[in-house]
């Protein structure tokens, strides 16, 4: 057994203290020479110092054993036990334990070794400090961006540029920012973010940085790109019913191709070409308008604020949506409750939301007949609501939840704008624009102010 040594030298050096004291006991009973009692009892002190002394020894020697194994900094150096020593037999049990650690010590300086790979050659930008701003850990990456090929203390950094380092210092975790920094004659704009953990009872403080300016000039590209194809869908939007009613007033103004005489000419066809013109005025007025207010996208639309008829606005949307919507055999039908209902807006952004609107459930009918479009005034708990209600193919949940994000779109020709428009015209209107759907079935917009 592993023990049996350490134990027989203990088991020894007792018996010898036991007969020791025996010897002691008789020579004292029987009235020996005095000289001898002293003898032994010198050599029974004697024994128990030895004793006491073998086990003080053994425990200095294991608290500097394992002192060794503590404060050994390689895993090459781990001790092993003196044969010579009574503890030579424990080799084996400290020889599994020096694998143990010798594995966990790999394992370690693995892991670290891995973790620095990682931090070397990830393309984000990495610095970790203390609150002294004491540079723990800076990576390749962050050396090329602030062109340092070292940095000691990210105070230093305001060297480059004036409050860097401070803003480093203060930034909260959690929170990012934007920032355009100058470094060497070149203006770079970063991404910064910071987070905050404890290593070994310090509070250390890890910032990423990343150059965006190749992502900005791509986004800023793309945003010009959509901007067209907003304004075209915009002005498509416009001029379609436009063109449509030119057409029909045209249509009712020839025979045969020729003109009409004015004999030919009757009351009602002069009225609703008056009507018709007027229209197109309007909307032309309109859509000049909604391009000047949106062309400029840093400002933000400044609706003129009127009393304004539902039955008027719904009316003119339904004759200049009418035609079209008449090519697709689709019906449409305008109705407001009560007849004098008014809101205050913005005649033309309101017209340009329902056209819209108008124009989304015309696009919503596939193989469905007896195709309907009802723009409805009333009053809800108390407040004007405009609805356009069709009975189309409908709006499924996951696109309920998306189709008022800018850009957003589930038509192949879309510009995913003109829902998202309508929702920032409501905003500034002080409402809300609203959407329930039941698939197959029916889809409503409520427009409330």
């Amino acid at each position: 057994m592993a023990y049996s040594r350490f134990y027989i030298n203990i088991t020894f050096r007792i018996i010898l203290i036991v007969i020791t004291c025996f010897v002691l006991a008789y020579i004292v009973l029987e009235n020996f020479f005095l000289y001898t009692s002293i003898g032994i009892i010198i050599l029974l002190v004697a024994q128990v110092y030895l004793l006491i002394n073998f086990f003080s020894g053994s425990h200095r020697y294991l608290t500097s054993f394992l002192l060794q194994i503590k404060e050994s900094k390689n895993i090459s150096s781990l001790p092993v036990i003196n044969p010579k020593t009574p503890y030579s037999e424990f080799n084996y049990y400290f020889e599994e334990i020096s694998k143990i650690i010798r594995k966990a010590k790999i394992e370690k300086e693995n892991q670290y070794l891995y973790l620095q790979y990682v931090v070397e050659h990830v393309g984000v930008g990495l610095i970790a400090f203390d609150k002294r701003g004491k540079v723990e850990l800076i990576n390749k990456a962050a050396k090329n961006l602030l062109k340092t090929p070292t940095l000691l203390n990210v105070k230093t950094l305001d060297a480059l540029h004036k409050g860097l380092g401070d803003n480093l210092l203060i930034l909260k975790p959690g929170q990012a920012k934007l920032t355009t920094i100058n470094i060497g004659n070149e203006l770079l704009h970063f991404s910064i973010s910071a987070s905050e953990f404890i290593l070994m009872g310090n509070d250390i403080k890890l910032v990423s940085l990343q150059d965006i300016k190749a992502e900005l000039d791509e986004k800023e590209l793309e945003s010009w790109q959509k901007l067209i194809r907003i304004l075209n869908h915009e002005i498509m939007n416009s001029i379609t019913p436009v063109t449509t009613l030119t057409a029909t007033i045209s249509k009712r103004l020839k025979k045969n191709g020729n003109v009409k005489s004015k004999e030919e000419l009757d009351q009602q066809t002069l009225t609703e070409t008056v009507t018709g013109l007027d229209l197109i005025a309007d909307r032309g007025k309109g859509l000049i308008d909604f391009v000047n207010k949106y062309r400029n996208l840093t400002s933000t639309l400044q609706p003129e604020f009127k009393q304004v008829s539902v039955k008027k606005l719904l009316n003119h949307v339904e004759i200049l949506m009418g035609e079209q919507l008449q090519n697709d055999q689709i019906e449409i039908i305008a109705s407001v409750e009560p007849d004098d209902l008014h809101i205050l807006a913005d005649n033309k952004l309101i017209e340009q939301v329902l056209i819209n609107l108008v124009k989304n459930s015309a696009e919503a009918f596939e193989d469905i007949s007896n195709r309907k479009i009802m723009l409805r005034g009333l009053i809800e708990n108390g407040r004007p609501v405009i609805k356009v209600i069709d009975n189309g193919k409908g709006i499924t949940q996951t696109e309920m939840e998306n189709i008022f994000i800018p850009f957003f779109t589930t038509k192949e020709k879309g510009s995913g704008i003109g829902l998202s428009l309508s929702r920032q015209i409501m905003r500034l209107h002080k409402g809300t624009v609203k959407v329930n759907s039941i698939p197959g079935r029916e889809t409503i917009f409520i427009l409330q102010f």
